[in-house]
């Protein structure tokens, strides 16, 4: 009895620490713009020669996903989510994602030239390009 017991107030209290953790490190995060300029974080990208790797792929993937949970292994999960999605609901930024993978990683002035005209954009892009290059630079670079 005492050991049901037991584990009945374990299996209760495991998930009611992990909800005060994920809050705790909610309330904390302060988003991550980086640079915060579209050109800026183009130019730190640029250098990265660990682009193809399997760790800069996975920050380049899970750094824009939202937290499905707080058991997240890596540190860069769910980072530049916030960002990533401001930049999808804005109508001006239709079509700028299709143009910027047409550009070269080394080819600053291309990604520049998707943003011209799309001044909307362009700030929420240079939050989320930013983010992606400060939260990723020590994996890609």
């Amino acid at each position: 009895m005492l050991r049901r017991r037991f584990f009945t107030v374990l299996a209760l209290s495991v998930p009611v620490m992990m909800m005060l953790a994920c809050s705790a490190d909610d309330e904390a995060a302060a988003p991550v713009n980086g640079v915060n300029d579209v050109g800026k974080a183009c130019a730190i990208r640029a250098q990265w020669t660990k682009r193809s790797t399997m760790d800069c792929s996975d920050c380049l993937g899970v750094a824009v996903t939202p937290l499905c949970d707080c058991t997240a292994p890596k540190p860069y999960a769910g980072k530049c989510h916030d960002q990533q999605n401001a930049k999808y609901q804005e109508p001006t930024c239709s079509g700028v994602g299709e143009c910027v993978f047409k550009c070269s990683a080394e080819d600053c002035g291309c990604v520049e030239a998707c943003y011209a005209g799309k001044d909307e954009c362009r700030v929420r892009g240079a939050a989320v390009d930013g983010c992606i290059a400060e939260v990723c630079d020590t994996y890609c670079r």
